[in-house]
C-alpha cells in the first residue's frame, strides 16, 4: 500500500531510524545526570564543635582531613572521613562521632541531582504570548495559562502520554520527535501503523506541538514539553462510527489524555454527535480506562460563534465524558469565533486575528495557528502537567480541578453568574481561564472523590403542548427532585416538533435560581429536536427542589409542540465515601399512570424508553 509515493516498509524503517536517533540525542545528552530519586553517600560529613574547638586537631583526632568552614557558620565545619562511602564504615564513624564530647553536632553528606530550572530557549519561545504573556503583539499582560511555575518546578508533563486525534502527525519534525510513542499510534483512516499525514494535512501537527512540542532549538515548546505524542490518524477521510470508537478507545490502558480538535459541521443548522459505538465507548472507557481512572477526553468547543453555532449542538463537546475548552483573545476575551454553551468547562488563550499561537507545521514553524482548535491540546498539556504531579486523577477529579482552578478572565462581562455552589460561571468562557499553576497545585495533594454515587431521572409532563408563537415567556415544565445531593453534570433530553428548531430558545433553570441556556435563537432551518443536552454550569449546587425547562418561540410565522422533555442529574452525596451500584429514581411521572417505576435501578437506555413512551412516542 502506498501513500505520497512512498513505500510503507521504507516509511517505518525511517520511522525507526529517526526515533534511535532521537533516542540516542537524549542518552547522550542525560548520560551524566542521575534518576531525580537517586541517594548518593559521599565522604564528607557536617560537623558542629563545640565553641573554640581546634577543628585542624579535631579531625586529626578523628581520623579525617579538614575540609573547611562551611557557609560562614560558627563552629560548623566539613571533614572527609575516608571509605565512609561505605555502610559499615559510615555506621562505625556515625557511633564515633556521637560518643565524642567535641561534637554537638554531626551529619553524613548525601549527594542527590538537581535539575535545571529555567523557561524554553526555543527560538519562537519569546512570542508564545499564550504560554508567558508579558505584552507581546498588544497583549494583555497575565492573559496566559500561568504555566511558567509549573515548568520551574521541574514538573513538564515527563511520562504522560497525549494522544492527539487528528488528522495526522509528522513524526519526524525536530519538535515532535524526542517526545513521539510509536507504539501508541495508528491511522484508522488507512489501518496501518504509520500515522503521518498528507502534504496538505498539518492540523494534527499544529495541535501536537502546542500539546507538547519539545523544548529544543526549534520553533517553540508545548505546554507540556516533555510528555509523549501519540497520533492517532482519524479524520484524514470520512470515518465511521466504528472507527471513531476505536480510535479514542486504543491503548487506553496507557494513554491518559485525549485531545480533539474536531467535531460536526460549525454551520449553526447541524445537531450531531457520537454514534451508537462511540458513545459506548466513550462510557466504557471513563470507567474502565487508565487502570479504572477513567480516560481524559478534551473536546475544543467549536468555532461557529458568527454563524450562531452553540457548544451545546455538538453532541462530542456537549458529552459529559468530555472536558468543553472555549477560546479567548489575547486580551483575555472571548475570541469572536469561539461558541459559547453551557457544556464548556473552561477556556483557555487563542487568536484573535492580530495574535496568533505559535506551533509548528508539518515542515516547520506555524505562527498562524489558532480557534478552539489550539485550546483543545493546550488544555490537554496542562492536565498532563495535572497528572506528572498525581497520576492517580480520575476523569472526574481533572474535571473537578480544572473548575476549582479556573481564573475569572474578562470580569466585567454582564454573564458571569455565581451559581448556588459559590462558583463564578459564564456561558461564553465556562468557569474560567485554565490556570496551569492553580491547577497543579490542587492536583498534588487532591483526594480523589468519591465515587459516582448519584444518578435522578426525572421525566417533564408536557405531552406535546403547544409553544406560543413569538412570545418570549413561552411554555414552561417543573420536575421536582427531591433527593439532595451535590451536582455534577446535568444533562435533558428533550423533544420538540416544530417546523423551524431555529426559533426556539431553551433554558433549564435549577432550584437555585441559576440558568443554563441550551439553545438558542438561531438561523437553523432544520425541524424538531430529539436531542440530549448537557450543563456543566450547576457544578456543586444541591440536586434537591424545583428544575422548570422553558421552551420560547421568538419569531412568528411557524409553530410547533413541546413534545417531551426529561431531565439527568449526576453527582455525590456529600456523606458518602463509595457505593456500589447507581441509584436511579423517577420522578414527576406523568398523572396517566402509564408506568410506575419509583425507586427502581435502571439503566440509561431504559430511562430513554421510558421518557420517550410517556411522550407517546412509543
Amino acid at each position: 500500500m502506498e501513500r505520497e509515493g512512498i513505500d510503507l516498509s521504507m516509511k517505518r524503517m525511517m520511522m525507526v531510524v529517526l526515533i534511535l536517533l532521537a533516542f540516542s540525542e537524549v542518552i547522550a545528552g542525560e548520560s551524566n545526570r542521575g534518576l531525580p530519586d537517586e541517594r548518593i553517600p559521599t565522604e564528607k560529613w557536617a560537623i558542629h564543635l563545640n565553641p573554640g574547638e581546634n577543628p585542624n586537631l579535631a579531625a586529626t583526632e578523628m581520623g579525617a582531613e579538614n575540609l573547611g568552614q562551611v557557609a560562614g557558620l560558627a563552629d560548623m565545619y566539613l571533614f572527609r572521613f575516608p571509605e565512609s562511602k561505605l555502610r559499615d564504615t559510615a555506621d562505625a564513624v556515625r557511633n564515633k562521632l556521637k560518643q565524642n564530647a567535641k561534637v554537638r553536632w554531626s551529619e553524613q553528606q548525601i549527594a542527590r541531582w538537581h535539575y535545571p530550572r529555567s523557561m524554553p530557549t526555543d527560538p519562537l519561545f519569546n512570542q508564545q504570548w499564550h504560554l508567558k504573556n508579558t505584552g507581546q503583539s498588544g497583549s494583555t499582560p497575565g492573559e496566559d495559562i500561568n504555566v511558567a511555575p509549573v515548568w520551574e518546578s521541574g514538573n513538564t508533563g515527563q511520562g504522560i502520554v497525549i494522544a492527539i486525534v487528528d488528522d495526522g502527525l509528522n513524526y519526524s519534525h525536530p519538535d515532535v520527535l524526542p517526545n513521539y510513542r510509536p507504539e501508541l499510534s495508528y491511522d484508522f483512516n488507512y489501518n496501518d501503523s504509520d500515522p503521518s499525514p498528507f502534504s496538505y494535512d498539518y492540523h494534527g501537527t499544529a495541535c501536537a506541538g502546542v500539546a507538547a512540542a519539545a523544548s529544543n532549538t526549534t520553533c517553540g515548546a508545548g505546554a507540556a514539553y516533555s510528555a509523549y505524542l501519540s497520533a492517532l490518524r482519524l479524520v484524514a477521510t470520512a470515518d465511521t462510527d466504528a472507527d471513531d470508537a476505536q480510535a479514542l478507545s486504543y491503548k487506553s490502558d496507557a494513554i491518559q489524555v485525549y485531545s480533539s480538535s474536531w467535531g460536526p459541521s460549525d454551520d449553526g443548522r447541524t445537531l450531531e454527535g457520537p454514534g451508537t459505538l462511540l458513545s459506548a465507548a466513550l462510557e466504557n472507557n471513563i470507567r474502565n480506562g487508565r487502570g479504572g481512572l477513567g480516560n481524559i477526553y478534551v473536546w475544543a468547543g467549536g468555532n461557529g460563534a458568527t454563524r450562531g453555532d452553540n457548544a451545546n449542538y455538538d453532541g462530542y463537546a456537549n458529552s459529559r465524558y468530555t472536558i468543553a475548552i472555549g477560546a479567548t483573545d489575547h486580551s483575555g476575551k472571548k475570541a469572536y469565533y469561539s461558541e459559547p454553551g453551557a457544556p464548556l468547562i473552561a477556556c483557555a488563550p487563542s487568536d484573535d486575528d492580530s495574535a496568533y499561537i505559535i506551533t509548528i507545521n508539518s515542515s516547520g514553524c506555524k505562527t498562524d495557528f489558532g480557534g478552539t482548535s489550539a485550546v483543545a491540546p493546550m488544555v490537554s498539556g496542562v492536565i498532563a502537567l495535572m497528572l506528572h504531579a498525581n497520576p492517580n486523577l480520575g476523569w472526574r477529579d481533572v474535571q473537578h480541578i480544572l473548575i476549582r482552578s479556573a481564573v475569572q478572565n474578562d470580569p466585567t462581562d454582564s454573564d458571569w453568574k455565581l451559581n448556588g455552589a459559590g462558583f463564578h460561571v459564564n456561558h461564553k468562557y465556562g468557569f474560567g481561564r485554565v490556570n496551569a499553576a492553580k491547577a497543579v497545585e490542587l492536583s498534588q495533594f487532591w483526594q480523589n472523590v468519591p465515587k459516582e454515587a448519584a444518578t435522578i431521572l426525572g421525566v417533564g409532563n408536557v405531552r406535546e403542548k403547544s409553544i406560543p408563537d413569538n412570545n418570549s415567556a413561552g411554555i414552561s415544565s417543573t420536575i421536582t427532585i427531591p433527593q439532595s445531593f451535590r451536582l455534577e453534570h446535568v444533562e435533558v433530553i428533550f423533544q420538540a416538533s416544530h417546523p423551524y428548531r431555529g426559533d426556539l430558545k431553551i433554558v433549564l433553570t435549577s432550584p437555585s435560581g441559576i440558568q443554563s441556556v441550551l439553545a438558542e435563537t438561531h438561523s437553523d432551518s432544520n425541524a424538531d429536536y430529539d436531542w440530549k443536552f448537557m450543563s456543566a454550569r450547576h457544578w456543586g449546587e444541591s440536586s434537591a427542589g424545583n428544575w422548570t425547562l422553558t421552551v420560547s418561540d421568538l419569531r412568528s410565522g411557524n409553530t410547533g409542540t413541546f413534545d417531551a422533555w426529561g431531565l439527568i442529574l449526576y453527582g455525590n452525596y456529600s456523606d458518602l465515601s463509595d457505593v456500589i451500584g447507581v441509584l436511579r429514581t423517577l420522578a414527576d411521572i406523568p398523572a396517566d399512570g402509564k408506568f410506575i417505576r419509583n425507586n427502581k435501578t435502571i439503566g440509561m437506555e431504559e430511562a430513554i424508553y421510558f421518557l420517550q413512551q410517556a411522550a407517546g412516542l412509543r
